[in-house]
């Protein structure tokens, strides 16, 4: 809690003082009683509406990430967020308001759907039209997701986002585990068209994902 404590001092003082230089901010593993060398161990079941006690999800950390004007770079991999809620709850509170992020790490937080399609939305205010014309209006240029679990929906917001953002040059969905269902497979073809269609994008991480079997299915790897 001290050490929070320090950290919601500094993120107060950049976002009144133009001279602070804090800039990079990383607090992977925090609140997880998980082994962080086994990254697996944080993928979430089925549900992923659970809640946490983690400080990170208190309205004064919120509120104090909502208004920082100089932090750059956020790393909250393999933190224990309460799964979507969480997520859901970071990217409408403060995310979503924040203008100075440009690299957000959110790999191996027991992401869902939910609040995937939340975080996407707080980041890339432009999915929500395609022929706005704030297109430019995210300041998100890294956005690492890996180890976490999508499935059809939050995909096709993905494809979304990349057929309008012009910010975002990489995306880390490495070991993202999919859901096997008879439209997985359209999804992917719109998605790697839109990935392939995007103007922005330099770097993409996709390593061989789990298909994780429908009732009746047998398992798939890519």
């Amino acid at each position: 809690l001290n050490a929070i404590s320090r950290i919601l001092l500094l993120l107060r003082s950049s976002s009144s003082s133009h001279s602070s230089t804090f800039s990079k901010l990383y607090l992977h593993g925090l609140n997880n009683n998980n082994n962080p060398t086994t990254a697996t161990t944080m993928l979430p079941s089925s549900d992923t509406t659970s809640t946490t006690n983690c400080p990170l999800l208190s309205s004064v950390f919120l509120t104090a990430l909502r208004f920082t004007t100089s932090l750059i770079e956020l790393n909250l991999s393999s933190t224990d967020l309460g799964g979507d809620v969480g997520i859901e709850r970071i990217a409408n509170n403060s995310l979503r308001y924040n203008s100075s992020i440009q690299i957000l790490n959110l790999s191996n937080t027991q992401m869902g759907d939910k609040g995937f399609i939340a975080l996407l939305r707080s980041l890339f205010p432009a999915t929500n039209s395609i022929s706005s014309k704030n297109k430019n209006s995210s300041t998100i240029r890294e956005l690492s997701l890996a180890y976490n679990r999508f499935h059809n929906v939050g995909l096709h917001e993905l494809t979304m986002i990349l057929s309008t953002t012009l910010s975002l040059e990489v995306l880390d969905l490495g070991r993202v585990v999919l859901y096997d269902d008879t439209t997985t497979a359209s999804v992917l073809q719109r998605l790697m068209y839109s990935i392939q269609q995007n103007q922005s994008l330099k770097e993409l991480y996709c390593t061989p994902s789990f298909l994780i079997p429908s009732s009746n299915t047998t398992t798939t790897t890519i």
